[in-house]
């Protein structure tokens, strides 16, 4: 071209004899220009141009679409696990159990852009994490095969498997990778566990793929792989349960020296708190009884409370557990074991104050399966009233509550002002409870005999 080349016209299309001009081509005054191919066979049309704008002969050059090396991609990264894994508040984040033993999966996905070949097809799947300021990667990878329409499968033993940085996925002996659609893509299934000690941590995980080439490792686009990203969250670490304390290193309760109400509660600060109850079971009368939160999300009983599971040994177990299965339970054995007596006189009033002579009554009330009851008067009532020292056993009629009435008599002849004291004693097992209250005080005035004289005079 005698006025110079001012540049190219250039077409791609699947014809191999194209002429181009400037009606159905494009313009290059450069030395390069980047066409994008297809997977099919093309061809590239270049015909000069010079600065006259006259159009020189077309070059028709087949494109081997095999040959090229296609740009990679990956596709979101998919996570996968059963009540191991928990979706957070925020977008593509999970909390995942922190227990070094519970798998979950990743399941990683590329492709090429056009067409794969034997020497040219996708074999690396990365998991690259960033946690902390630190960044590593698992890299598994799957060797080239040839060209199939047929999905190939290759599990661990066909596999290699290498890490960089300090990885904080611990690889699970669970690996499969699988070519698809004529060998462009490639499918990883590979599962993981978290140990304890990243509980709390958060860690990104951005899926990365590359490809053996003749010029080395081709890597798909890590600012497009990135958008493909998800976060997980290790938790280690049940719900705390709180409010049993009182509970703890308590073998007796005594309803007689006051209530005791549990107000129980359970907190998680990672994946939150899912189940939550308390259980009671009555070793002595098998009754079986489960509380669950009220509004609020506390568990609110009374264990005086005059019921059957309460009374006697039973044991209390509280249960909680995580959205991602990290479970806490406590379990406390305890005893409700209680007497209660009670003096008066026959006659009214019924205030324990006697003269000599007159009758009464003991009454005396056990709650919580009690084996036995001893009884002990004095020795002044026990001359006039062998009787009275009495035990009552219970063992072959058990009753969470049982009660007995005693009669006995003020001697005729006791010391005026004289203070008496009744000793009962309840044994539960190993456990023993006495009564002394006021109650069981018996003061003595005047006597029956002497009101009798007055009348007759």
């Amino acid at each position: 071209m005698a006025s110079g080349v001012s540049g190219y016209y250039f077409l791609l299309d699947e014809s191999p004899g194209t002429n181009v001009y400037a009606a159905n081509a494009d313009f290059c005054s450069g030395s390069s220009r980047t066409v994008t191919v297809s997977g099919t066979a093309q061809y590239l049309h270049v015909a000069p141009v010079d600065v006259a704008g006259n159009i020189g002969e077309t070059v028709h050059i087949p494109v081997d679409a095999e040959a090229v090396p296609w740009k990679l991609y990956t596709r979101q990264l998919v996570i996968q696990g059963g009540e191991n894994i928990y979706a957070a508040g925020e977008e593509k984040t999970w909390y995942v159990r922190a227990d070094g033993s519970t798998p979950f999966t990743l399941n990683h996905s590329a492709y090429l852009e056009g067409t794969a070949s034997e020497s040219y097809q996708p074999n690396y799947t990365i998991y690259r994490t960033e946690s902390n300021g630190a960044v590593a990667q698992a890299v598994i990878k799957t060797p080239s095969a040839a060209v199939t329409a047929d999905a190939v499968y290759m599990d661990a033993a066909e596999l290699s498997y290498s890490v960089s940085g300090h990885m904080p996925l611990e690889q699970y002996p669970y690996s499969v990778t699988i070519r698809g659609d004529y060998n462009k893509r490639l499918e990883g299934i590979q599962k993981f566990t978290l140990n304890e000690n990243v509980s709390g941590r958060r860690i990104r995980i951005v899926p990365v793929s590359g490809a053996d080439s003749g010029l080395g490792i081709i890597y798909s686009d890590y600012g497009l792989d990135a958008k493909n990203s998800l976060t997980i969250i290790g938790d280690g670490e049940a719900p705390d349960i709180n409010g049993l304390e009182i509970l703890e290193n308590r073998e007796l309760i005594d309803r007689n020296k006051g209530s005791i109400v549990l107000t129980a509660t359970a907190h998680d600060d990672l994946s939150g708190v899912k189940d939550f109850y308390l259980k009671i079971c009555n070793r002595d009368n098998a009754i079986e009884k489960t509380y669950i939160p009220e509004a609020d999300g506390s568990i609110r009983l009374e264990i005086t409370k005059d019921e059957p599971v309460f009374s006697g040994d039973f044991d209390i177990t509280v249960y909680a557990s995580d959205h991602v299965g990290n479970k806490r339970e406590l379990a406390y054995g305890a005893t409700e074991f209680a007497l209660q007596t009670e003096v008066e006189r026959i006659l009214e009033p019924k205030d324990p104050v006697f003269k000599r002579g007159e009758s009464g009554v003991l009454t005396i009330v056990t709650w919580g399966y009690a084996d036995r009851v001893e009884v002990e008067f004095p020795q002044e009532l026990v001359r006039l009233n062998p009787q009275l020292n009495s035990v009552y056993l219970y063992t072959d009629r058990p009753g969470y509550r049982q009660e007995e009435q005693l009669q006995f008599m003020i001697p005729l002849y006791a010391p005026e002002n004289k203070t008496y004291e009744i000793t009962v004693r309840a044994y539960k097992g190993d456990k023993r409870l006495e009564d002394f209250p006021a109650f069981g005080i018996i003061e003595v005035e005047g006597s029956v005999l002497q009101d009798f004289r007055t009348r007759l005079r």
